[in-house]
């Protein structure tokens, strides 16, 4: 079972892959840029090493900043100035915890 969720949440993280850079690409001609082009939502716990994998992906196919909170710690008391100012769109990683977190509900609800 473990397994098969793990190849169930690659495959669907797959296309992501692939639809967000172009996206990103086509939208980063026609407005104007912040600070970070993107802004990870996630769960530490059930979505942390998932969060990684998918910036490191994303990043190799664009050249822009993606925020994610592990990498930005001198940031994290004006975590939601970030996301209201700071960033061009939010992605929610979403797992079965992200909801239950507070942080991510803030972090939604800001942006």
């Amino acid at each position: 079972t473990s397994v098969r969720h793990l190849i169930l949440t690659f495959v669907a993280a797959l296309p992501l892959v692939v639809l967000v850079p172009a996206c990103i690409s086509i939208r980063r001609r026609f407005f104007w840029r912040s600070r970070y082009l993107m802004f990870l939502c996630h769960h530490k716990g059930s979505g942390g090493v998932f969060a990684r994998w998918f910036k490191m992906l994303v990043q190799f196919q664009i050249n822009d900043r993606i925020f994610l909170d592990s990498d930005c710690l001198e940031e994290l008391e004006k975590i939601f100035d970030v996301v209201k100012e700071d960033v061009h769109c939010l992605v929610i990683l979403l797992t079965s915890q992200t909801f239950s977190r507070m942080w991510c509900a803030g972090e939604i609800v800001t942006a």
